[in-house]
């Protein structure tokens, strides 16, 4: 049984529980093994899943963008939307602020917003700053237009000290080989970067933007679903681990903690599933411990039953 590979002890541990006296003895390497091939799969079936309408989010706020300042230009003296570039706007999107401050004097009268949204940019003609609401006290905040050579990425700052940070913060000197860099907050966060040309449109970022945002996607479901078995699985192994001690099973805390793990797999299958068709009722964390409990007594009580049918013989 050791020796099976994982596509046949995954179509056992999700088609029946004759298999798992066997599992129940296996190395916790081979299980940890078997359940990030698990969780890899399934995290990339997720994220594969959610591009489409990751995708269609981007191209949304990218045509609202693009309808309020036509494109990115890059010269000489600055950093201009093409529509209305010396016009002061201050524009909501979604989960997104966007505030364009054309000149020094508009951006020293600027003042934040108490209600802010949870994410949004500053774009002056010198500087553009991209922040994210990390509580209601601090900000963090990063240069969404920098030198491809900058190695500044996040900082964080009390929401009292923003405005300074906005103001005295370091202008842009050279406007020549310059990356945009996003990271917005919202359901799916969206996150990207790309090289800035003399003319830019919002739709020439999309394509790659949902692709960074999709790695994301993957790498939040993966981190997510594989710890979620791990503290699960183990809590479940210590607690029948000392109330079996001495019983019917007479297994260690190693052994019910790889029986927890495989016992996990339809529950993550299940799980994802719910996940991928967006039910507003059932998240993945809720499936997951419903199918995890049921499938977990009954396993156990099948092999209790077993254990006592030999026995018996």
């Amino acid at each position: 049984m050791n020796k099976r590979n994982f596509f046949s002890v995954l179509y056992s541990v999700c088609t029946g529980t004759s298999l798992f006296s066997e599992i129940a003895n296996f190395k916790i390497i081979k299980t940890l093994w078997h359940l990030l091939i698990l969780v890899i799969l399934v995290s990339l079936a997720f994220s594969l899943v959610s591009y489409s309408g990751l995708k269609t989010q981007i191209e949304a706020g990218s045509a609202f963008m693009q309808k309020n300042f036509g494109n990115i230009l890059v010269d000489n003296k600055g950093i201009f939307p093409s529509i209305e570039k010396d016009k002061e706007k201050h524009l909501n999107y979604g989960y997104m602020s966007v505030d364009y401050l054309p000149d020094q004097s508009s951006l020293d009268k600027f003042k934040f917003p108490s209600e802010m949204s949870l994410s949004g940019f500053i774009w002056t003609p010198f500087k553009v700053i991209g922040w994210l609401k990390l509580n209601d006290t601090q900000i963090v905040v990063y240069p969404a237009v920098s030198s491809q050579y900058d190695t500044r990425f996040l900082s964080i700052y009390p929401k009292e000290q923003f405005e300074s940070y906005i103001k005295y913060s370091d202008k842009l000197e050279i406007f020549t080989n310059l990356m945009l860099r996003v990271c917005i907050q919202s359901d799916i966060p969206v996150v990207g970067a790309a090289m800035l040309k003399e003319a830019n449109s919002f739709s020439d970022f999309t394509a790659d933007f949902a692709l960074w945002s999709s790695f994301i996607v993957f790498f939040k479901f993966f981190i997510s679903a594989f710890f979620n078995v791990i503290f699960y699985a183990l809590i479940f192994a210590a607690i029948y681990a000392f109330t079996e001690k001495g019983g019917t099973l007479n297994y260690k805390l190693k052994n019910f903690f790889v029986l927890a793990v495989y016992v996990s797999f339809p529950a993550i299958i299940i799980g994802t599933i719910f996940e991928s068709v967006q039910t507003q009722y059932l998240e993945y964390s809720t499936v997951f411990i419903i199918v995890f409990v049921i499938y977990l007594f009954v396993v156990t009580n099948q092999l209790k039953r077993n254990s006592i049918a030999n026995k018996v013989k």
